[in-house]
Order: C-alpha cells, then sequence, then structure tokens
C-alpha cells in the first residue's frame, strides 16, 4: 500500500455536505457517477478541486474487497473506488476447478459482495485495466484514457497462473485459468474435445 498525503483536517460537516451536492450532481448527469461498468468518470481537469479523501484499490480478489471494506469502517467521510479488469468479479474464485469439474452454473459460483460493498457506499469500476501509477502525481491512468486521482493507493491484483517458457502456450486451446472467463472458455472448448491435458498440481487444476 502507498500511503501519501493525508485530506486536510477540520470542516468535516462542510465537506460531506459538499460531498452529498456533488454526488446528487452525479446521479442526475449519469456518465459523472462511477456506477461500475466501464465508467470512470470525467477526466481530472473537469472534476475541478476535490475535497474528500480518496482510497483507491487496484484489484477485487479477497484483499481488494476485504481491504474496502475496512476502509470504509474507518473512514466514514473517505471516498473509496475500487477498480478491476474484470467484467464481473464478484464470484468465489477458489470454485473455479469445481464450477468446471461439475459443470455448474455461473450463478453457483456467484458472491453477494458487489450489493454488500455499494451498501457502504464504495465505489465500483469494473471492465477497465489500469496501466501505470505515477506515485509523483498520485494517480493511476486507465486503458481508456482517464486518469483517477488518490490520495491512497491499494494494489491488490493479486497474482496469475504462471506462464510456462515454451513454445505453443498462445496457440488456440490453451487456456489459464485466472478468472471466470477463462473457466467459461474451457468449458466451451471441452465441449467438442475427445481429450485434454492440464498442467499443473493446484487445487482447481486436481478438481478439473
Amino acid at each position: 500500500q502507498a500511503s501519501m498525503k493525508k485530506a486536510p483536517s477540520g470542516a468535516i460537516q462542510q465537506r460531506f455536505r459538499s460531498a452529498l451536492r456533488q454526488a446528487e450532481h452525479s446521479c442526475h448527469e449519469g456518465a459523472n457517477a462511477f456506477p461500475g461498468r466501464g465508467k470512470a468518470g470525467p477526466p481530472i481537469s473537469e472534476r475541478g478541486a476535490r475535497e474528500m479523501e480518496r482510497y483507491v484499490i487496484l484489484g477485487s480478489g479477497a484483499a481488494g474487497k476485504r481491504a474496502a471494506e475496512m476502509i470504509r469502517k474507518g473512514k466514514p467521510d473517505a471516498e473509496v473506488l475500487l477498480i478491476s479488469d474484470e467484467p464481473d468479479p464478484f464470484y468465489f474464485r477458489p470454485m473455479l476447478g469445481e464450477f468446471l469439474a461439475r459443470g455448474m452454473k455461473t450463478e453457483q459460483i456467484r458472491s453477494r459482495d458487489r450489493e454488500k460493498l455499494e451498501a457502504l457506499g464504495v465505489r465500483i469500476l469494473t471492465g477497465v485495466r489500469a496501466t501505470s501509477v505515477s506515485a509523483k502525481k498520485q494517480e493511476v491512468a486507465l486503458a481508456g484514457g482517464d486518469r483517477i486521482r488518490f490520495d491512497r493507493l491499494l494494489v491488490a491484483t493479486g497474482r496469475k497462473t504462471a506462464r510456462p517458457k515454451m513454445a505453443g502456450t498462445d496457440a488456440r486451446g490453451v487456456v489459464f485459468l485466472d478468472a471466470l472467463e477463462d473457466a467459461l472458455k474451457i468449458a466451451a472448448l471441452a465441449k467438442g474435445a475427445s481429450s485434454a491435458v492440464v498442467v499443473g498440481s493446484s487445487i482447481p487444476a486436481l478438481d478439473v
């Protein structure tokens, strides 16, 4: 977690009322809010002065979601924004192997984390990839061109499956199981396959 300078103290009520006015305006404008699916709001240059302390979390795994919950509870007057490159990251990731082995439906492994976080006032931005972070400017650059300012940043993107250094790993039919989207690809490929090879001995691999 990169700890940046804190927002100035005092005038809490004034900041809160200002935040409410901004939120009401965002609800009317639609695109100025962070509704959650690919809309990052207007660029920083169009926002004007920002008074609320903002916590930005990159990653929607267990660590990122738990951090968002704890920050919101500990900092009720701060803005908390969770960013994920997955279009729908709210599911039980450890169950991906079982999801494939048992032919489960996606609804069976979904969680209620989105509803819980939104009820706490956490803003959620999904389907958008962060491309770079500037600690000096205190901003995150997104793939769509927008830049998100932060006071404090937590990078909780987790890990990805190790990519073997061998030819053919990018061939059609080779899938690395990291997310629900990958599991759905494997399920689709398996329908027309007579054999398959699983590389690895993790719990999801053994389940598959």
